[in-house]
């Protein structure tokens, strides 16, 4: 069994273990901060859609041959 001192001692070192682990995890949140911030300053980019050639064809296709029957 621990005696009173190492019981304080394990104590302390799990208290510093603890530290580090929430001083890297503010760092990490810290930096996903910033980076948010970064993103919310640059304007939004434009985003185009083409619909694939193969769909609009069949599209088309489609509609002469209902209403254009041979």
């Amino acid at each position: 069994m621990h005696n009173p001192i190492s019981n304080i001692i394990l104590i302390v070192l799990n208290n510093n273990l603890i530290h580090q682990e929430n001083v890297e995890l503010y760092k990490k949140v810290n930096l996903i901060h910033q980076e948010n911030v970064e993103l919310s300053k640059k304007p939004p980019q434009q985003q185009s859609y083409e619909p694939p050639a193969r769909a609009t064809n069949l599209g088309y296709t489609f509609f002469l041959k209902l209403h254009c029957p041979l």
